[in-house]
């Protein structure tokens, strides 16, 4: 198994300006074409909601307000594991060395809205944002869910008040079986200077082999629930929409046609390292193959 480099993106969020900074290590894909398998979606809107976890903790210092019309920073970063799992022959937490590098990490971009995927349970988003306030980054407000998988989950921390939204219970079909996407589908809206934002995090499945399932086609009906999502929003309402997220996938793949869909979207700016000489695009390397490939993504709405 290979190992995963630690990565992230951030977003300045005006007109229409973005940048990107990220990097991961990642399995390959088998052709999409050597699957035919159903995809059936359904979804539940009577479900309570209970696996979103409002965090009501704060910090006493409050992050000094933006005027209107300021640049606001979102920033997105893959934790990889902030969580206490087994590492090794026991279980431990995430190694101290690697959450001091993603801090500084943190630190050196110091932005406004920060949503991670790879956290663990709602004391694991305590100790990020205590550790973040003891080098002066603050946010008096996170928000934690999750989907179907129990140990690894999304959060988003603002200095911004945090409204959540409930999202239905979408499940998709496979060989009679139905399942959740599994990390579920993040879904907020902040009220900003520059105006209202709505975002939709995901961290879509892994290219890790399955022994039950293609990761591929699992991906696949992950995307179209997500899409399934963007829709009703988008005809609902012209939302300033933002879609982020780990996408396991490249640009042109059905995973990425699938959420963008038929709306006049589009694919942000591409990702630049500014501290490359030769400002390097891309938000991950494999190893094993030695390549680089971009599977991180947001994508905007129109209004966007």
């Amino acid at each position: 198994m290979t190992s995963i480099v630690k990565y992230f993106f951030y977003i300045l969020l005006c007109v229409s300006s973005f940048l990107f900074i990220s990097c991961e290590k990642k399995e390959t894909t088998p052709n999409w074409a050597e699957h035919s398998e159903q995809i059936q979606i359904s979804e539940s809107k009577n479900q309570s909601g209970t696996d979103d976890i409002p965090d009501k903790t704060s910090t006493n210092t409050k992050p000094k307000a933006k005027p209107d019309g300021e640049r606001i920073t979102f920033m997105y970063y893959n934790l990889r594991n902030y969580l206490t799992m087994r590492r090794g022959d026991s279980e431990r937490s995430k190694p101290e060395e690697e959450i001091v590098a993603l801090i500084q990490n943190i630190k050196k971009v110091h932005p406004d809205i920060l949503a991670v995927c790879e956290i663990g349970n709602a004391n694991d988003l305590a100790d990020l944002k205590n550790r973040l306030a003891k080098v002066g980054v603050h946010f008096l407000h996170s928000y934690l869910t999750m989907g179907s998988d129990p140990t690894r989950r999304q959060a988003i921390l603002s200095i911004y008040p945090i409204q959540p939204h409930k999202v239905s219970k979408y499940t998709y079909t496979m060989k009679g079986k139905k399942f959740k996407i599994k990390r579920g589908i993040l879904d907020v809206t902040m009220d900003t200077p520059n105006g209202k934002f709505r975002f939709l995090g995901v961290h879509l499945k892994s290219k890790r082999p399955s022994k039950e399932f293609d990761h591929d086609l699992v991906r696949r009906n992950e995307a179209m629930i997500l899409r399934k999502h963007i829709t009703s929003l988008l005809s609902d309402k012209p939302y300033k929409l933002l879609v982020y997220g780990d996408m396991n996938d490249t640009k042109n793949s059905p995973v990425l046609r699938s959420i963008k869909g038929p709306y006049r979207g589009k694919l942000s700016v591409r990702p630049i390292d500014n501290e490359a000489p030769d400002g390097t695009r891309w938000t991950q390397y494999w190893s094993y193959q030695d390549i680089y490939s971009r599977f991180d993504f947001a994508l905007t709405s129109e209004q966007m």
